[in-house]
C-alpha cells in the first residue's frame, strides 16, 4: 500500500507541476510595426503589450509565420522582468487563415462552377424536350385522319422548336466552353498561390520571463522569413527622340508568409539580411 501511495503521490505532484506549467503560459497578441524587405526574405518587426504577474512564467506570442529563420529571432523586452529563454515552435493544431487572394479565387471557382451546373441542367432540360417532341410526332404520324393544312402547322411548329431547342443548346455549349477556360486560368493561380503560401501550421516564439513584480511590461521582437521579397523592375521613357532618357527603378514586392501586412512601415532594400552594412532603396 505504501508503494502505491508513493506513486499516486508522485503522480499527483507531476500533474500539479503539469498544470501550473501551462497556467503560467499566456498567449499574447502582437502586430507589425515595420517590415523591411529584401530581395530574398523579410525581416518582420513586432511590438506585444501584456500585463504579467510576479515570478517565473512563459509568455507565448502566437499567430506568426511558420516560414521564420529560427536563428534570426530576437527578442528585447522593457520592465521589470528578466528574459531567461527565447525558444521557437510551430504549433500544428491552429492553422494561418486563408489570404484574400486565395479567397477570391476559390469564390470566384465556386460561382463558375454554379454557372456550368445550370446551364448543364437547361442543356438536360432540351434534351428531354427533344425526346418529347419525337414521341409526339410519333403519334401524329401514325393519325391518317390529319389535314395538309394541319400536317404543314405542325411540321412548321416541329421545326421551330427543333431550331430553338439546338440554338439553345448550341449556345449554352459555347457559355460552358468560355467557362471552362476561365476556370482552367483561376485553378492554374490558385494552385500557384497555394505552392507558394505557408504551410499548415502557425510559427510561435516562447519568451521564458522572470518578473519582479506584477506590471505591464513591453516586447519587441523581430524574425527573418524566407517567403517574401522583391524583384526589381525597369521603366524607361523619353519624351521624344532627342530628349534624354529617363530610367526608373521599382520594386515588385512579394510575400506569402499567410500573415497579413496591414498598415506597416514597408522598407525595401538592395542589402543581404545576413549582412550587417545594410543598404535601403526606398521607405514607403
Amino acid at each position: 500500500m505504501k508503494i502505491y501511495s508513493k506513486l499516486l503521490l508522485v503522480f499527483i505532484l507531476n500533474v500539479s507541476m503539469i498544470t501550473f506549467a501551462y497556467a503560467q503560459d499566456k498567449i499574447v497578441k502582437s502586430k507589425i510595426n515595420n517590415v523591411t524587405v529584401f530581395q530574398r526574405g523579410a525581416q518582420i518587426y513586432r511590438m506585444a503589450n501584456t500585463n504579467v504577474k510576479a515570478g517565473h512564467q512563459i509568455i507565448r506570442l502566437g499567430n506568426l509565420s511558420n516560414n521564420i529563420d529560427v536563428a534570426s529571432i530576437q527578442v528585447n523586452g522593457k520592465g521589470a522582468f528578466t528574459i531567461m529563454s527565447v525558444t521557437h515552435q510551430i504549433n500544428y493544431l491552429k492553422e494561418i487563415k486563408n489570404n484574400k487572394r486565395i479567397l477570391v479565387l476559390r469564390d470566384s471557382l465556386e460561382m463558375l462552377n454554379d454557372r456550368v451546373v445550370v446551364n448543364n441542367q437547361i442543356i438536360t432540360a432540351f434534351s428531354d424536350e427533344i425526346i418529347l417532341l419525337k414521341a409526339n410526332q410519333s403519334l401524329k404520324s401514325q393519325n391518317t385522319n390529319l389535314k395538309a393544312s394541319e400536317i404543314r402547322a405542325a411540321a412548321d411548329f416541329y421545326r421551330k422548336r427543333y431550331r430553338e431547342i439546338y440554338s439553345g443548346q448550341g449556345k449554352l455549349n459555347k457559355k460552358n466552353s468560355k467557362i471552362h477556360i476561365k476556370i482552367a486560368k483561376l485553378q492554374r493561380s490558385l494552385s500557384l498561390v497555394q505552392q507558394y503560401r505557408a504551410p499548415k501550421g502557425v510559427g510561435e516564439i516562447l519568451v521564458e520571463i522572470e518578473a519582479k513584480q506584477a506590471s505591464n511590461i513591453k516586447l519587441e521582437f523581430d524574425y527573418l522569413i524566407r517567403n517574401a521579397g522583391w524583384i526589381p523592375q525597369y521603366d524607361i521613357r523619353a519624351k521624344d527622340i532627342n530628349s534624354d532618357i529617363e530610367l526608373h527603378y521599382r520594386a515588385n514586392i512579394y510575400q506569402n508568409s499567410g500573415v497579413d501586412w496591414k498598415k506597416v512601415n514597408l522598407t525595401v532594400s538592395t542589402g543581404n539580411p545576413r549582412h550587417n552594412s545594410i543598404r535601403y532603396f526606398a521607405r514607403h
